[in-house]
């Protein structure tokens, strides 16, 4: 699999006195993937998605203290969803806090935190029309060589799929784990990366 992507931001810049700035940037994000031989990410075979797109408006203040530190707040509105996903079920608020550190007027150097809605407990969904794509790090499953991100499709029925998935001979890395919210297996796909296929737990 590979992919490329394309970014732009525009941002005005508004003094508020001698110490405070507001700035109000729009972003935007497009993601295009091309998938190598035969993807066994769907049952029957295909593509699940050829492209992720994010946009996002905000406002960010910044506050500085003296000629050397500053404090960086702002708040956003996101979305960011594959193609084809409502955008309304795509969207997400979110917030940054930070600090900066001027040594020059050539060199600063600063930490933000950012926190965003539909984060929770490392857990990103982008619900491509009627499902969801569920993006996560986990220390204990690692796709590929030593890489830390997983990719997580939900399906209807988990116990059907997984008897299709071993009829066509596909390999299971873990089979039948048991969460809060939902049971999943993991398989590898044709280029050796893990894959997690869920099924959300009645409610």
């Amino acid at each position: 699999m590979s992919s490329s992507s394309l970014y732009a931001r525009i941002a005005l810049l508004v003094p508020a006195g001698e110490r405070l700035f507001l700035s109000f940037p729009i972003d935007a994000a497009v993601t295009s993937y091309e998938f190598s031989g035969v993807p066994r990410l769907l049952p029957e075979g295909g593509k699940p998605w050829d492209q992720v797109r994010t946009f996002s408006i905000g406002t960010q203040a910044r506050y500085r203290f003296d000629q050397h530190w500053a404090v960086i707040a702002g708040a956003n509105v996101a979305s960011a969803g594959v193609r084809g996903a409502s955008f309304g079920d795509t969207l997400s608020g979110g917030g940054t806090l930070g600090v900066a550190y001027s040594f020059s007027q050539k060199l600063t150097l600063g930490a933000i935190l950012t926190a965003q809605s539909k984060l929770a407990g490392g857990l990103l969904v982008l619900p491509p029309g009627g499902g969801c794509l569920a993006l996560f790090a986990n220390e204990d499953i690692k796709p590929s060589s030593n890489s830390g991100g997983s990719v997580a499709l939900e399906v209807e029925d988990l116990d059907a799929l997984i008897a299709r998935l071993k009829d066509k001979d596909v390999q299971f890395k873990a089979e039948m784990i048991h969460s809060p919210v939902c049971r999943m297996s993991v398989i590898l796909d044709s280029e050796g990366n893990s894959i997690i296929l869920h099924e959300l737990k009645k409610k």
